[in-house]
């Protein structure tokens, strides 16, 4: 097989397996927490052809700021408030593309090479 088609079809599969393996885990995790919510881990054993497997789930709670709204809000926080909050910078890459060649930050960044992207598609069959 062409090496662009058997991409195609892995990549394919690969998309499809992961939506179907997050379906079972959310089913099976549904299963053992029996409803209950929050940062919990459930340990469930079971036999399948003489043989005992011990699944553990581990259900957490995820935290997601709302960054526009946090810096609507920033000043009005109390210094407690502020304290339990972290920025980092981030690089805004088409203002720094336009810094002269002599800018001080320049020292600061690094670039690495990014995964390749590929699409194929077929035009003709």
């Amino acid at each position: 097989m062409n090496k662009y088609l058997e991409w195609k079809q892995l990549s394919s599969d690969l998309k499809e397996l992961k939506a179907k393996e997050m379906k079972m885990r959310k089913e099976l995790c549904y299963e053992m927490f029996k409803g209950e919510q929050g940062q919990i881990k459930i340990k469930h054993e079971f036999e399948f052809e003489n043989t005992t497997f011990l699944a553990v789930a581990d259900g957490k709670i995820g935290y997601k700021l709302d960054e526009s709204l946090v810096n609507q809000m920033f000043s009005e926080f109390s210094d407690e408030e502020k304290n339990v909050l972290n920025f980092k910078p981030v690089l805004k890459l088409a203002a720094y593309k336009q810094l002269r060649a002599d800018a001080l930050l320049h020292d600061a960044v690094t670039t690495v090479q990014a995964a390749p992207t590929l699409s194929v598609e077929i035009i003709k069959q």
